[in-house]
C-alpha cells in the first residue's frame, strides 16, 4: 500500500515536472521571439534616424548652397519646411530662366 501511494505520488511529480518544463520551454521561446522583435525595432528606429539624418544634412547642404540672397539668417534659423521652400524656389527661378532663353 505505502508503495502503490509512493508509486503514484512520484508518477504526478513527474507529470506534473513535465508540464513544468513543457510551459518553461513553451516560455523561454516567447521570450526570444520578443526580444527579436525588439532587436528588430531598434535597429528598424536606428535606420530611420539615420536615414533623417541623412536626409537634414542634405538639405542643410543644399540651403546653404542655393539660399537666395535675402536670406540673411543664420541656416539654424530656418525650418526643414522653409528650407526646402527655398531650394524649391531656387530651382523654380532656374527652370524659369533655362525656359526664358530657349
Amino acid at each position: 500500500m505505502f508503495l502503490q501511494q509512493h508509486s503514484l505520488k512520484i508518477t504526478q511529480l513527474s507529470t506534473r515536472y513535465a508540464q513544468l518544463s513543457n510551459e518553461l520551454l513553451l516560455l523561454e521561446i516567447q521570450v526570444h521571439n520578443q526580444e527579436q522583435k525588439l532587436i528588430f525595432q531598434m535597429d528598424l528606429n536606428r535606420n530611420r534616424t539615420q536615414t533623417i539624418s541623412q536626409l537634414e544634412a542634405c538639405i542643410n547642404s543644399l540651403f546653404e548652397r542655393y539660399r537666395l540672397i535675402h536670406q540673411t539668417k543664420p541656416t539654424s534659423d530656418y525650418t526643414m519646411k522653409e528650407k526646402l521652400k527655398s531650394i524649391q524656389d531656387f530651382i523654380l527661378n532656374r527652370m524659369d530662366l533655362v525656359n526664358r532663353v530657349h
